[in-house]
């Protein structure tokens, strides 16, 4: 229900997903089966690190709302397209009047789908959550240029610079390599 799947269907290069499925324990369902069903239908290899998408310890906050990956069709395995994945999140970065709805519903923003008669304030934490979570992802890379083919390339490519996941290499080496690279300028 994400959409994934007829977007790959029709071979697009830059595909943004919204994923709102009811998933408080980030389990990742809906886009684990989508990118399965992808690649046994079509042969697409979509590649996404959820790992900054998951809780931070024991909080129920994630790093950020978003990642981006790459996806890659079999008629042309050269040219990688960009994948933006939102998931609905909280991050601790969001207003106060959606803090203040989060305390008082907990489920949120995971509340059940079959739930489809929200009250006036769950939608207006929601619209508002989608509002911040927009920014927070599209921002960042600048304004979309959507008249050229390099404009939409250069600014997916912004956008997977900006949302790739680090590495689990990244982050045990990051530090080290940055002190040699400090100590060898010093030079």
């Amino acid at each position: 229900n994400m959409g994934l799947y007829e977007l790959v269907r029709r071979r697009c290069r830059y595909i943004v997903i919204c994923d709102a499925e009811q998933d408080g324990d980030l389990q990742f369902g809906g886009i684990g089966m989508a990118i399965r069903k992808c690649r046994i239908d079509f042969g697409a290899e979509i590649t996404l690190d959820l790992r900054l998408l998951t809780h931070i310890g024991d909080t129920q906050l994630s790093s950020t709302h978003c990642v981006s990956g790459s996806i890659r069709y079999p008629e042309d395995p050269e040219h990688l397209g960009t994948v933006v994945y939102i998931k609905s999140s909280l991050t601790g970065d969001e207003p106060s009047d959606i803090v203040n709805y989060k305390k008082e519903h907990p489920t949120f923003p995971h509340d059940t789908t079959a739930n489809q008669w929200f009250t006036e304030s769950q939608f207006e934490s929601y619209r508002r959550l989608g509002h911040h979570v927009a920014y927070s992802v599209f921002e960042p890379a600048g304004s979309l240029p959507c008249g050229t083919f390099d404009g939409r390339s250069k600014y997916f490519s912004n956008l997977r610079h900006i949302w790739c996941a680090p590495t689990p290499e990244m982050d045990r080496y990051g530090d080290a390599h940055t002190t040699r690279y400090d100590a060898l300028l010093m030079q």
